[in-house]
């Protein structure tokens, strides 16, 4: 599929120029302008595909159905990965920049200390054998076997008596809230990690339930009300269900909720999105999707629903447009649209919809200015939109930014 071309940093800086100036070339707008739009356009139809399941057709772009598309996570993230000032050194820096920098040099999340790496299948040899071994596994052991295969054999140690394997480490590293700064290497906080906890907390309820809930609001009546403490005992009890014959119970119980909802609520048969059967891989006979595994009865076969989700995302499907007459497959697709994917396509919808109902040079120069605002305040999102490498787009947006 032909996607739109990165736009040309010169021309942002020329029209920058001319602007500051007090001179809007119309043409320039223009040119600039549906180039962003294009590229945008793009961002935001690529970020669509992966929880509605359309796929665009490579011919004339008209959504195909994908078979396995209620499988996929029905939210995208939208990740403000924003900047900020380091507290110990003030450098401006992004929080994937804490995480790129770990990734490149390893260092101790308990003292800071460099990691040393050691291959992991000699620690039971004798020191002598440790020593040769450990010289030839860095003479040849990169050059030899890919990155993630020689990583897969060497394990990483700290002075303190700490030891990671790359895996474990680099899932640590995802899910941390604490790294060092890549700059002076002092522990710093991830700025929203503690706001978004907070916000959750205080959006889990309506604000007169959260103050009912520490009794701050609600009259001494009200708060004996809500614990019961008031109310008959037999009201209560009919409540309960327990004044009921036995029989009546059991019956109520039961046809109090049709039979897929029951064992939707036991997880024996929940539903998975609008998917009519799921397949056995093993036998491709009907399974089944209990509570966190696929399972089939037919021949045994069970897996964790979470990697059965990640395989269908990787299983290759041909698809075939109704409009045109298109055959492509899914992978080739998904490939080439790789460059493309993010998880805030926010910026990109944005531009998208108000970029045509601009009607004057002044308009058209404010709101490509917003848009590189947001990239600007983003800056991992940047390269999506911009030519050229990271160092040197963050390079131009701050000159951009010092001269409005």
């Amino acid at each position: 599929m032909i996607w739109a071309p990165r736009v040309n940093p010169t021309k942002i800086r020329r029209l920058y120029r001319t602007a500051r100036l007090g001179i809007y070339d119309d043409d320039l707008l223009q040119s600039v302008g549906w180039e962003l739009y294009a590229r945008c356009a793009d961002i935001a139809m690529v970020a669509d595909v992966f929880p509605e399941g359309s796929v665009p057709c490579p011919q004339c772009r008209t959504k195909v159905k994908r078979q396995i598309n209620a499988l996929f996570r029905k939210s995208v993230g939208n990740p403000h990965d924003s900047w900020f000032h380091c507290p110990h050194c003030a450098k401006r820096l992004l929080w994937q920049d804490c995480r790129d920098a770990l990734r490149e040099t390893p260092r101790c999340f308990d003292c800071g200390s460099v990691l040393q790496e050691k291959a992991a299948r000699l620690q039971t040899a004798p020191t002598e054998e440790r020593a040769v071994g450990a010289v030839s596994n860095k003479e040849r052991g990169v050059g030899a076997l890919s990155k993630r295969a020689y990583r897969a054999h060497h394990e990483l140690h700290c002075a303190c008596g700490k030891t990671w394997t790359w895996e474990t480490y680099r899932r640590s590293i995802r899910t941390r809230v604490r790294l060092p700064c890549p700059h002076c290497h002092c522990v710093i906080r991830r700025p929203d990690a503690a706001g978004s906890r907070k916000g959750a907390r205080l959006q889990s309820a309506p604000t007169g339930g959260r103050k009912k809930t520490r009794g701050q609001s609600a009259p001494t009546g009200e708060r004996k009300k809500a614990h019961g403490q008031s109310t008959p005992t037999g009201e209560r009890k009919e409540a309960r269900g327990q004044n009921m014959p036995i029989g009546e119970r059991k019956g109520a119980r039961l046809k109090s909720a049709p039979t897929g909802e029951r064992k939707a609520a036991r997880g024996q048969s929940a539903p998975t999105g609008g998917i009519d059967e799921l397949r056995c891989p093993k036998c491709n006979e009907v399974a089944r999707h209990t509570t966190g595994y696929l399972h089939c009865t037919a021949c045994g076969y069970k897996r964790r629903w979470r990697d059965y989700r990640k395989s269908l995302k990787k299983r290759d499907e041909t698809l075939q447009c109704k409009a045109c007459g298109h055959t492509f497959r899914w992978q080739a697709w998904r490939k080439s649209a790789r460059s493309l994917r993010t998880g805030n396509p926010q910026p990109a919808r944005e531009f998208v919809n108000k970029w045509p109902k601009c009607r004057t040079p002044q308009a058209r120069m404010i709101q490509i200015d917003t848009l590189l605002q947001a990239l600007h305040g983003r800056g991992a999102l940047a390269p999506l939109f911009l030519d050229g490498n990271e160092e040197r787009i963050r390079q131009m947006l701050d000159e951009l930014a010092a001269q409005l």
